[in-house]
């Protein structure tokens, strides 16, 4: 299952997303692309050919979703840009 997120944090380890509006999402720094990579000086992870494809804070990405972790406050989901024929929006509001 495909889901789009925004992007609301960007570390070397990980993003945080809220997917569908409400939905706390993660994808770990080993589910992004390999041809990404993470840029600290501009907080975020920028594609090695295409420099305008970034993932950042406010960016749109469509991800897979892997798992989904019940939790007390809600759900949470773990995702993955790994798949071969994802394609993110990078586009930031």
């Amino acid at each position: 299952m495909f889901v789009v997120g925004v992007v609301e944090k960007v570390t070397e380890e990980h993003l945080t997303l809220r997917a569908l509006g409400a939905i706390k999402a993660i994808i770990r720094s080993g589910e992004i692309k390999q041809n990404f990579k993470y840029k600290r000086q501009q907080v975020s992870w920028v594609h090695r050919e295409d420099k305008d494809h970034t993932l950042k804070c406010g960016s749109q990405v469509r991800f897979a979703v892997k798992t989904v972790n019940e939790w007390q406050a809600g759900i949470e989901l773990e995702g993955s840009l790994r798949d071969p024929g994802l394609v993110s929006c990078t586009k930031a509001y």
